[in-house]
């Protein structure tokens, strides 16, 4: 399936070319404009105190046990690796390279799953997983996530009652070609899931969207959160991001707030969870599964993907004697 994908993009690539369009030339042409419209889209984040850390959110979080968190959660290299593949210089999903192609990052689904259920009484069904991407609709044939994916049946291993994959939002060619407007896109099929939602009658408690450092899922959080601030509960985002040379940056950018709501920047799952519960988005109970199946999961030599993970581990333990210590204080 990679292959023919691989074909696919090659084939645009060569249409392209074969109808005199350089496309090189054409988004280098057009990225100052694009740049210009995401800087009137979105404001600048003011970093994130720790006194804020948990009462913008935690009051949305903490709510009725019968309204769930929907989870919105990009694919390449947040749930999976990308492995940084790209065709004359467009990158066909992500940029990360720490990973083998197509594995998926140890944790993922747990945490998916935590959140989604979080909170609930158990007599109420958690919302499905909603899946926005940029993988164009137009090659949906070797794209699409069916119910039968690894990626959705990965997901109902780890949840409850049948929970899983829910909407899957494509994105098109045109965000491929001109990746600056993926931002756009994820924000727009984020508005339909909305209206689904809605016309559904499904309580929803609040959105989390789940997404990297990579190609534009900070924007597209932002604008979640500059058009919905009240109903957005936070945004995560992988850092995947790298230092001159290719070597991962040793420390994740710095959590902030964009109106009012938390981006949270994280290295592993663990890190995710953690960060989570200090949001009062997930009990220690969540973080402690996430933990474990995160190093089930972990199959890979011991360099410095194991050093993050250890990392995350001993953020995730502070974490937790942090809510004891408050605890034993009320």
């Amino acid at each position: 399936k990679t292959r023919v994908v691989l074909h696919l993009y090659v084939v645009v690539f060569i249409l392209l070319h074969a109808r005199g369009v350089d496309l090189a030339k054409v988004r280098s042409a057009t990225r100052p404009f694009s740049s210009r419209i995401f800087q009137i889209l979105r404001r600048s984040g003011r970093p994130l105190p720790a006194s804020e850390h948990k009462s913008s959110t935690r009051a949305r979080a903490i709510g009725s046990g019968e309204h769930a968190i929907q989870v919105m959660s990009d694919i390449d290299d947040t749930v999976k690796s990308s492995g940084g593949a790209k065709i004359a210089d467009v990158y066909l999903g992500g940029i990360d390279t720490r990973y083998p192609r197509g594995d998926f990052y140890p944790g993922v689904f747990q945490f998916g799953a935590e959140l989604s259920k979080a909170g609930l009484q158990s007599d109420t069904s958690a919302v499905p997983l909603a899946i926005l991407t940029a993988r164009a609709k137009e090659f949906k044939f070797a794209l699409e996530i069916k119910p039968t994916h690894k990626i959705c049946s990965n997901y109902r291993k780890r949840g409850e009652n049948g929970w899983g994959v829910g909407s899957v939002l494509y994105g098109s060619v045109r965000e491929w070609i001109f990746q600056e407007m993926m931002a756009e896109r994820k924000f727009q099929n984020f508005e339909i899931l909305r209206q689904e939602n809605e016309r559904e009658g499904k309580k929803i408690r609040g959105y989390v969207f789940i997404g990297d450092t990579g190609l534009y899922d900070r924007q597209a959080g932002e604008m979640m959160c500059e058009s919905y601030p009240d109903q957005m509960l936070a945004v995560f985002l992988h850092d995947v991001g790298a230092r001159e040379g290719g070597e991962k940056r040793a420390v994740v950018p710095q959590d902030y707030m964009c109106n009012g709501v938390p981006i949270l920047h994280f290295n592993t799952y663990i890190g995710a969870a953690a960060k989570a519960m200090s949001q009062g988005l997930l009990d220690e109970n969540a973080l402690k599964r996430v933990i474990n199946a995160t190093l089930e999961e972990y199959s890979y030599k011991k360099d410095s993907r194991w050093i993050e993970i250890m990392g995350d581990v001993e953020m995730a333990k502070n974490a937790m004697k942090k809510a004891d210590s408050l605890a034993k204080n009320i």
